[in-house]
């Protein structure tokens, strides 16, 4: 039940609530069954150490990533690309994601940007992992793999082959 960003805040909330670690949520949550799901599943647990801050401008984000210890990304769907972990990244803050959608090509397994683990329950044991993450090379990772120059082209590469291919 709920959609999938609705789930994954869900598992950021409970990976929260097992570790005593705070938590700050930020996002839409203006459709009536976001709104359902949200004050029957999340509202209940916002504390001093839980917060939902709602939506917020780009400069609000950049602010919340800079200063976070890291960004759980408990993705539970193929999602076929995910624009916040490259955002967090771009922050300097590293990434704990699950092996979902877009995910291992996101995030490499070296350890540059972020962590990988199979399943959300993984997660808090891969916040201390993440903290011996330098932020310069976080950053360093994502501007190597998405940056817009090396984003326009490798698209540029692939339409170039598409269209000799086709001839």
């Amino acid at each position: 039940r709920g959609s999938a960003a609705e789930v994954e805040t869900q598992l950021a909330v409970a990976v929260a609530l097992e570790t005593g670690l705070p938590l700050k949520l930020a996002g839409k949550c203006r459709e009536p069954l976001e709104q359902s799901y949200f004050d029957e599943l999340v509202r209940p647990h916002l504390s001093d150490t839980i917060e939902y801050v709602g939506e917020v401008t780009h400069e609000e984000k950049v602010q919340l990533l800079q200063d976070a210890r890291a960004t759980l990304f408990p993705i539970e769907w193929d999602e076929p690309f995910g624009l916040v972990m490259i955002e967090s990244m771009a922050c300097g803050t590293p990434v704990i994601a699950t092996r979902h959608g877009a995910v291992p090509e996101v995030i490499e397994e070296d350890g540059r940007g972020g962590l990988i683990v199979d399943n959300w329950r993984e997660m808090p044991a891969a916040l201390e992992r993440a903290d011996e993450i330098d932020p310069r090379e976080c950053r360093r990772y994502a501007e190597e793999g998405f940056a817009p120059e090396r984003m326009v082209a490798d698209y540029l590469g692939a339409y170039e082959k598409a269209a000799s291919s086709a001839r």
